[in-house]
């Protein structure tokens, strides 16, 4: 087992299934560190690089990474519900999957991130910078943005082909810009409030 210690620089470590809960680790560098399924929970990483670290599967519930940098890093299913991420930035970050319950996300930065599948609720995004995300498939329950920048942001719609004739293409589909209004063969069937949609780059067949 590696001997971790605040500050210190364990750039590549194998820390995949190890539980470091309620430690102090902040100031780590962990970048491109292996930590699959490692727990976290209650552990304080404040201002930790990790950087292209694979974190798939991290339990870090209560934990605090506020000001961390998790750019790059592998988060799918990591759970961080009731965490501490303000300021963490998650630039180009794959967080499919991620769990956000209850976090205190204030001012992180997700530019350019993908939110697919993720569980999101009751979470703090005030002043959060979601410049050019995407989102699919991902609800936002009970979640706060304010001043957060929202500019560019992509959301996929996804459809139940199983719903439709087999033949149906994209093409079938309309979105009325003016109204919201989102129509399969001229017959409105949902609206779509706040959103610049374009059926053949936003509409998903599943």
């Amino acid at each position: 087992m590696v001997a971790l210690i605040p500050g210190g620089n364990f750039a590549g470590a194998f820390l995949s299934g190890q539980n470091l809960s309620g430690r102090n680790l902040n100031g780590i560098t962990l970048d491109r560190a292996t930590m699959q399924g490692t727990i976290l929970n209650r552990a304080s990483l404040v201002g930790a690089s990790l950087q292209s670290a694979d974190m798939a599967g991290v339990k870090g519930i209560g934990a605090n990474l506020n000001r961390a940098n998790l750019t790059g890093a592998k988060l799918l299913g990591a759970d961080f519900t009731n965490g501490f991420l303000a300021n963490a930035k998650f630039e180009r970050a794959d967080i499919s999957g991620i769990i956000f319950n209850r976090t205190n996300l204030s001012g992180a930065d997700f530019t350019g991130t993908t939110f697919t599948d993720a569980r999101i609720s009751n979470s703090n995004f005030n002043y959060a910078n979601l410049s050019g995300l995407s989102i699919t498939d991902t609800g936002f329950g009970g979640s706060t943005f304010i001043g957060a920048n929202l500019s560019r942001i992509t959301v996929k719609i996804e459809i139940d082909r199983s719903g439709f004739c087999p033949n149906t293409s994209i093409n079938n589909f309309k979105f009325d810009l003016t109204t919201g209004a989102l129509s399969f063969n001229d017959r409105q069937f949902a609206t779509v409030r706040n959103s610049n949609l374009v059926v053949g780059q936003d509409l998903v067949f599943v």
